[in-house]
């Protein structure tokens, strides 16, 4: 069974978790900031740490704001953490992911494939 990853389950993350339900894939999230009861209410498994989440993603996604603590959160060492193959979607924040990084682990075959619709700066 596939399994979609979310970083964030606010009111974004909840309506993408509705949609890869849907599909019929495994989803599990990592935020601090929900209740355990909120998870069950959308039927998504809690992961206590991210470190937890990305080694059992295929898929995942961002939905977290910019703050000193999350930008570029997304490096080398959270790369190295995730299944190979694993494909990243962020259309929260540019600045979350060091595109360096991510070009490496794309060329290394480590991650599939990446859809950005955001700029650490935008144009």
């Amino acid at each position: 069974m596939t399994t979609y990853g979310l970083n964030g389950l606010g009111r974004i993350g909840k309506l993408v978790a509705d949609r890869a339900r849907a599909f019929g894939m495994r989803i599990v999230a990592y935020d601090p900031f929900v209740a355990d009861a909120r998870y069950r209410e959308m039927g998504v498994e809690k992961m206590d740490s991210l470190d937890e989440l990305y080694p059992q993603c295929d898929f995942i996604t961002l939905h977290v704001a910019s703050t000193p603590e999350t930008r570029g959160f997304i490096n080398a060492d959270a790369l190295g953490k995730m299944r190979d193959g694993v494909r990243i979607i962020n259309d929260a924040r540019g600045d979350l992911i060091v595109a360096e990084d991510l070009v490496a682990a794309i060329e290394a075959g480590t991650v599939a494939g990446a859809a950005i619709d955001v700029f650490p700066e935008e144009p």
